[in-house]
């Protein structure tokens, strides 16, 4: 988690607010307020130790002691003392800023629980709700995720991986209009970043917008992702484009040889467009660079079917079904096959066996 991410929490930072209240408090408390304040972390806690014996109980000089050792690092002393703080009053909000604040920034296992403590008092809070969707991100609760950072409203636009994990949330929760919404504005906000630019593009596919796509990926098709000429690919598919995704999924396959995503996509998409021979040679390229990938020899098989080389069929069907022997495609392709060629006892030998592995 990168330490610059919300980092102002509530808008006012907590040691000017330790500041504020020194200044209405005794001598004592403005010296340990000010050194906060400059950052001389030993002499705050050289003010503040002959303060605390006299006020064991008050949550104020707890807290400024919580900031004084997290600025010298003692991370675990310092939710320590605001966890007194808190014990004292639960609802001390300088605590409850710093605990959520400190604990947020340090990557602290219990930075979720104390945001969570700091909204229950300030609910409305647009950082503490932002930081408590990057939170519940790493947490995988997409559902809180969605929740928080629609309640953070614009602060999540100010940080583009929030606005990625956001986007990428209502995605996988289907709520693709939403997605669409968010992701548009965020590219208008941060045009530089790549992956929002991928994810509004997947948004804009899963919306049935395949042309808006195009005109979202295509700026970026000279760059080195293959991932994202895989996503401009499908979207030529859907607008009838065939020689354009050949091309760019060609291209995705020599930036990133050692992925059979492309390979397969490409072996499917000239099947589809009855380029058998095409797809042979795409699936074998892939199997020379893959060759435990069982996918490309079942969709090379199938090529190979629609060729009438039965024999080469069978043999990339049996060598899927051995790759991947739980997986139920190859023997029913193998299935179809002797049943086109009009083998039933074969058939009902596969069949048999199959029936008897799952038994």
């Amino acid at each position: 988690m990168s330490s610059k991410r919300f980092i102002s929490l509530i808008g006012v930072s907590l040691v000017a607010a330790c500041f504020a209240q020194g200044q209405d408090s005794t001598a004592a408390r403005k010296a340990a307020a000010s050194a906060l304040s400059s950052r001389q972390y030993n002499q705050a806690l050289r003010d503040l130790e002959p303060l605390l014996k006299q006020h064991p109980r008050d949550p104020m000089l707890l807290t400024m002691r919580g900031v004084a050792l997290d600025g010298l690092d003692r991370t675990t002393e310092s939710l320590s003392s605001f966890d007194r703080a808190l014990a004292i009053d639960p609802a001390f909000v300088p605590a409850l800023k710093g605990a959520a604040q400190i604990s947020y920034l340090r990557a602290n296992p219990r930075a979720l629980e104390y945001v969570k403590k700091l909204l229950a008092v300030m609910p409305a809070n647009d950082v503490g709700n932002a930081m408590a969707g990057a939170l519940s991100y790493q947490a995988h609760d997409c559902a809180a995720v969605i929740t928080y950072f629609t309640l953070s409203n614009d602060q999540v636009y100010r940080d583009p991986k929030a606005l990625d994990e956001f986007a990428d949330c209502l995605l996988k929760q289907g709520q693709n209009d939403e997605a669409l919404r968010v992701l548009l504005r965020g590219t208008q906000l941060h045009p530089e970043r790549a992956d929002l630019t991928y994810n509004l593009a997947v948004a804009q596919l899963r919306t049935h917008q395949p042309a808006e796509a195009i005109k979202t990926l295509t700026p970026l098709s000279n760059s080195n992702d293959s991932d994202l000429l895989n996503l401009l690919a499908s979207a030529y598919v859907q607008t009838n484009q065939p020689d354009d995704a050949f091309r760019v999924l060609e291209k995705a396959i020599e930036l990133k040889p050692t992925d059979q995503t492309n390979y397969l996509d490409l072996a499917i998409l000239c099947l589809e467009h009855n380029q058998e021979n095409r797809s042979v040679k795409a699936a074998t390229a892939g199997i020379a660079r893959i060759p435990k990938a069982a996918s490309l020899y079942l969709i090379r098989g199938v090529a190979y079917a629609q060729l009438a080389q039965y024999d080469q069929a069978e043999k990339d069907f049996v060598d899927a079904a051995q790759l991947e022997p739980d997986q139920p495609h190859s023997v029913v392709a193998m299935s179809m096959l002797y049943s086109d060629r009009n083998q039933p006892d074969k058939e009902k030998a596969l069949l048999t066996k199959q029936a008897r592995h799952y038994s």
